[in-house]
């Protein structure tokens, strides 16, 4: 009975706005009972019977309201639209703004893309222009300009310091306090050789930077390496209280003193462990974590490297670009508002160096920590 009513339901729906509605009426006189479906005429379309009147009863209200629910279908009365409280979409905290950022950043993009377009086309700027440039100034030949140069080549000799001095604290010829007595002595002095040399040098801009970064970055990992040499010592004096040998099972003193097993067989073989090859690697590595085992790929992916070679080399060009054509004119054209104190053309200026600046940074970003050091990585 209930898929009838569903289907009597169904055909009145479908046909009331067609034939102006439907209409009901019960016969019940005797079992069984009947119900018919009259249309806009009282004119009997469908007959349906059952031995229960409640059914019937209940389909016969169903089409009354469903007649009644048409017939005021539409009426601005009848229906609310704003029927609650509702929060702007962009005030909600679960609304996803994705696309809409998207677009923003292409429509950014495109903006500034076709500005450097038409900056480019208008100055016809090549790579051989900067470098014919850099080669009439003499700055190549001046032989004070390569002071910086041989000023980080010069670095190398506190990493070779670092090398042969846990060496001799891995044989045994100094104590650990000396030891970090003399870390403490020459890794500050490694600070301290980069500021004396840029200030005696007189070093520029770009190559004091470079300068300071490999002093900072070497800094870091003697410390980590000098580090690991000393938990290494610690180690096998551990392992020396607990009783244990070092010649006992790997696995056994791996899980006692929670060390990656491998980690733990190379540390066993301290000081012969301390390799001049893996310290270079390490010296070499975009890392600076020092550790006796690295995760290494089967070979060196050649097209991989090339391809970060090309990303390097098209990064450093459009940075350079940026400065010549677009930073430099910009401070030129600033300079006249600073000395008339002309603030409102000071923030004009701000504002408009924050756009190539931006995007001098992402570029530093993308060519030094994607570029550059998974180039080194593949290679190491």
């Amino acid at each position: 009975m209930a898929k009838i009513a569903s289907s009597a339901l169904a055909v009145f729906d479908q046909d009331h706005t067609q034939n102006g509605g439907y209409d009901s009426a019960i016969d019940e006189d005797s079992e069984p009972y009947f119900i018919k479906l009259l249309n806009k005429d009282k004119h009997e379309v469908a007959q349906l019977k059952c031995h229960q009147l409640q059914p019937l009863k209940n389909l016969s209200d169903s089409i009354k309201d469903a007649r009644q629910q048409l017939e005021n279908l539409g009426l601005p009365l009848t229906i609310e639209p704003h029927d609650c409280h509702k929060e702007s979409f962009l005030n909600t905290d679960d609304i996803e703004l994705r696309g809409m950022v998207n677009l923003l950043v292409l429509l950014l993009m495109s903006y500034h893309l076709r500005a450097i377009v038409d900056r480019f086309a208008e100055e016809q700027s090549l790579p051989l222009d900067l470098f014919s440039s850099v080669y009439k100034s003499g700055y190549l030949s001046d032989p004070w300009n390569y002071m910086t140069l041989l000023a980080g080549i010069n670095l190398a000799w506190f990493p070779t310091f670092g090398f042969v001095l846990e060496k001799a604290a891995g044989n045994g010829y100094l104590g650990d306090r000396l030891v970090i007595f003399v870390e403490i002595l020459y890794l500050s002095a490694m600070l301290v050789y980069p500021i004396v040399l840029i200030q005696w040098v007189g070093s520029t801009a770009l190559p004091a930077t470079y300068l300071m970064l490999c002093a900072v970055c070497q800094f870091l990992k003697l410390t980590s390496f000098h580090h690991v040499c000393y938990d290494n010592r610690r180690l096998l004096t551990r392992i020396n209280d607990h009783g244990k040998k070092p010649d006992e099972a790997v696995e056994d003193l791996a899980t006692l003193f929670n060390i990656n097993e491998r980690t733990m067989s190379t540390a066993l073989q301290y000081p012969k462990n301390l390799s001049i090859r893996h310290f270079l690697r390490f010296l070499l590595a975009p890392t600076c974590c020092y550790q006796f085992v690295y995760p290494t790929s089967p070979s060196v992916r050649v097209s991989y490297v090339f391809k970060r070679v090309v990303e390097f080399l098209f990064c450093y060009y459009f940075m350079w670009y940026l400065i010549a054509q677009h930073m430099v004119p910009i401070a030129e054209g600033a300079i006249l508002s600073f000395r008339a104190r002309n603030y409102l053309g000071i923030l004009m200026s701000t504002l408009h160096m924050a756009v190539p600046a931006s995007y001098m940074w992402l570029t530093v970003f993308y060519s030094t920590f994607h570029s550059w050091l998974n180039f080194l990585a593949e290679l190491t």
